[in-house]
């Protein structure tokens, strides 16, 4: 991914992300903490022309034809792109490491997961590897 998110269009893709229908406006600013309309059209707006969302069809919204929106890109697309990033940009794999060793003492209830995802990673790049 060419772009990397602001504050606001990360909380919009967010609201996106846990929906699996396309979504109005309007539906994405009643599921905001603290987002305007005009905020949120200009988030859209930005959004679209990073190509993170498309426009997946209109519908009829009390006399009006109203616009509904759908991300083109998944978490996982999104934070992997984050990570392709913080690897490339690492002179060495030490500072990726201690990247990860950083993460793993900051978030202890979640260590022992993140440790299992790490080895389930290790073993499935192993095995394709070996293809």
């Amino acid at each position: 991914m060419k772009y990397e998110l602001t504050n606001r269009e990360y909380e919009v893709m967010q609201i996106l992300w846990a929906n699996s229908k396309p979504m109005l406006a309007s539906e994405i600013v009643e599921k905001s903490k603290n987002i305007s309309n005009t905020t949120v059209f200009q988030v859209i707006n930005q959004l679209l022309n990073k190509h993170y969302i498309k426009i997946a069809g209109q519908i009829v919204v009390i006399k009006s034809v109203s616009r509904v929106y759908s991300p083109t890109v998944t978490y996982q697309e999104y934070y992997s792109s984050l990570l392709v990033k913080l690897i490339r940009n690492t002179n060495d794999s030490a500072s990726f490491k201690a990247t990860l060793m950083h993460y793993a003492k900051k978030d202890k209830q979640n260590r022992e997961k993140l440790v299992a995802e790490i080895k389930e990673f290790l073993a499935d790049y192993e095995q394709q590897s070996h293809r």
